[in-house]
C-alpha cells in the first residue's frame, strides 16, 4: 500500500509538470491537438517515451522491488523448502511491483488524456488499445529490469552496486537508441511499438510477436538468476 501510494503521487507529478506546459500551447494557436497528442505520447520524450522510461523511472521501480524483497538471512531461508522456492517468491515481487508500477502509470496517462482531449481524436489513434499494450510492454521491460538487478544482486552482493549497475545498463540502452549508435535490437527498443501501432505503423502481430520475445528473454533472465542463486553462500556472513 505504501509503495502503491508512492507511485501514484510520483506519476501524478510527473504527468502534470511534464506535461501541462505542452498544453499550455493551445494558446498560441499554431499548434493543433493531434501536434500535441503526439508530443505528449511520443516514443522519445513523452510520457511513455524512452526517457521516461529507461532514466526517469528506473530507479524508483528498482527502489520499490528493494521494499519489498526479502533480506536473505539463514533463518528465512530455511523455511523455504528449496532455494528454488526462495527465488520465485522474490521474483514474484518483481512481477508485482512491475505490475503495480504500469498500471498506475497507465491509469494515470489515460485519466489526463481523456481529461484534456477529445473523445474523436482518442478513438482516431486507438488509445485504449494503446493503453493497454504500453502498460504491457512497459510490465515486461521492468520485470527484465528486476531481474538483472537481482542477477547483480546475487553474483556480486552489493546493494548499492547492483543497483547502480542495472541503471547503468538502461541508461545506456537510451543512448544507443536516441543516437542511433546501433541497429541491433535492444530490449528499450519495445516500448517504441505502442506509439508506432497507435500511429497505424504496425499490425497487431507485430505487437504480440514483440510482446512474446519480451517474455522469452524475461524466462531466460529468471533461469539465469535461478542459476546463480542456487551457486550463492548464504551462510558466508553469518555469526
Amino acid at each position: 500500500m505504501i509503495l502503491t501510494g508512492f507511485y501514484l503521487v510520483f506519476c501524478i507529478f510527473d504527468i502534470c509538470f511534464s506535461n501541462i506546459p505542452v498544453l499550455d500551447a493551445r494558446s498560441v494557436g499554431y499548434i493543433t491537438e493531434n501536434d500535441i497528442f503526439m508530443s505528449l505520447h511520443d516514443s522519445a520524450n513523452g510520457y511513455n517515451g524512452i526517457l521516461k522510461m529507461t532514466i526517469v523511472y528506473t530507479m524508483p521501480v528498482l527502489l520499490g522491488i528493494y521494499f519489498v524483497k526479502e533480506k536473505e538471512t539463514s533463518y528465512w531461508m530455511i523455511r523455504q523448502k528449496t532455494r528454488t522456492r526462495f527465488k520465485q517468491i522474490e521474483v514474484l515481487k518483481v512481477i508485482l511491483v512491475s505490475v503495480i508500477f504500469a498500471v498506475i502509470h497507465q491509469v494515470i496517462d489515460m485519466a489526463f488524456t481523456m481529461w484534456c482531449f477529445p473523445k474523436l481524436l482518442l478513438r482516431e489513434y486507438s488509445f485504449a488499445a494503446y493503453t493497454i499494450i504500453f502498460a504491457i510492454f512497459a510490465c515486461v521491460f521492468y520485470i527484465q529490469t528486476g531481474l538483472i538487478y537481482q542477477i547483480f544482486h546475487d553474483k556480486f552482493k552489493m546493494e548499492i552496486s547492483s543497483l547502480l549497475g542495472t541503471f547503468v545498463i538502461n541508461f545506456l540502452q537510451y543512448i544507443i537508441i536516441k543516437y542511433y549508435i546501433t541497429n541491433v535490437w535492444i530490449p528499450a527498443k519495445d516500448l517504441m511499438i505502442a506509439f508506432e501501432y497507435s500511429c497505424g505503423n504496425i499490425m497487431l502481430s507485430s505487437v504480440a510477436f514483440t510482446i512474446s520475445r519480451g517474455v522469452l528473454l524475461a524466462a531466460a533472465l529468471y533461469i539465469i538468476s535461478q542459476i546463480i542463486f542456487e551457486k550463492k553462500d548464504i551462510m558466508k556472513n553469518e555469526k
